[in-house]
């Protein structure tokens, strides 16, 4: 296994990641936009465009490392403009070089991510020495309008397994921020919810608070016959059914596609994420 080099040896990874474009950074005042988000909480910059021309990325990329010193800086991809501009490091997408390779090239110091996309990729990138991993799509998203979004189960699925940090990407919002911590998230990666926001620093100070809060909420949010509740935690699946005065013995329960016996519902905790099914059987006469 290789080893992992950033987290091993400095801070723990901030937890806002905002992607841009050089194209977003052309203006003077759009520059000002992302400084305002990096006062707001921001933590790490991704610069991605893969549009821009060798030339353009190096300057926009230089740009970036003036405008926000002490932000940690990656290049999308490109780790020869990386290593010109004097960024921290890289994020690979899905299909990109080995990890390994990369950080050959780069540098043990280097800060390495790759994109994922399931629980088998998260494992074999993570031995592949990522820093960490950015997991998505998780919400519907304009970025990727033919995707379909996988939820924040998927990030479950990669964090029982995952030591490295997990960034959530996909129509993120402060709405759902939290959300993806709890299911397991490090922290969040956002385009447009800071990009296309009036205030960039008010919109980045409520992505932090939210994610915050994450593991701090006072309901979890769960699905019912297709309808998203937010219901109290630590509750088991029999006292969920009291509360909405269901007699257990009179209800078949399925949750997350497999049918709970019912001596089971008073041991089962209701989770982050569930999805459950209620049909209530009618009494014979």
């Amino acid at each position: 296994m290789t080893e992992r080099s950033y987290t091993l040896d400095r801070a723990p990874l901030p937890k806002l990641m905002l992607v841009t474009d050089a194209a977003a950074i052309r203006e003077p005042r759009e520059a000002e936009r992302i400084a305002a988000a990096v006062a707001g909480g921001v933590g790490i910059v991704q610069l991605r465009d893969r549009a821009a021309g060798e030339a353009e990325l190096l300057e926009r990329a230089q740009l970036l490392r003036r405008l926000v010193p002490d932000t940690l800086l990656i290049v999308n991809q490109r780790i020869d403009v990386a290593l010109a501009a004097g960024a921290d490091g890289v994020h690979l997408s899905g299909n990109a070089m080995p990890v390994g390779r990369a950080r050959h090239l780069f540098g043990q110091e280097a800060l390495i991510g790759r994109s994922v996309h399931s629980a088998t990729a998260a494992q074999a990138v993570e031995a592949d020495g990522a820093d960490y991993l950015i997991v998505g799509t998780i919400y519907p998203t304009a970025t990727h309008p033919g995707r379909v979004p996988e939820g924040p189960q998927l990030l479950r699925a990669i964090a029982a397994t995952s030591r490295a940090p997990l960034y959530a990407i996909g129509g993120i919002t402060a709405a759902n921020a939290g959300v993806c911590v709890r299911h397991g998230a490090h922290g969040v990666a956002v385009i447009r919810a800071i990009g296309e926001a009036l205030d960039p620093e008010a919109a980045a100070r409520q992505l932090m608070a939210a994610v915050s809060r994450g593991g701090e909420s006072s309901v979890i949010e769960v699905t019912i016959n297709g309808d998203r509740r937010e219901v109290e935690p630590g509750k088991t699946l029999a006292q969920f059914l009291n509360g909405l005065r269901l007699e257990p013995q009179m209800v078949v329960v399925e949750r997350n596609g497999e049918i709970v016996a019912r001596d089971r519902l008073a041991e089962t905790p209701l989770v982050e994420g569930d999805t459950l099914e209620i049909v209530q059987m009618m009494a014979g006469g």
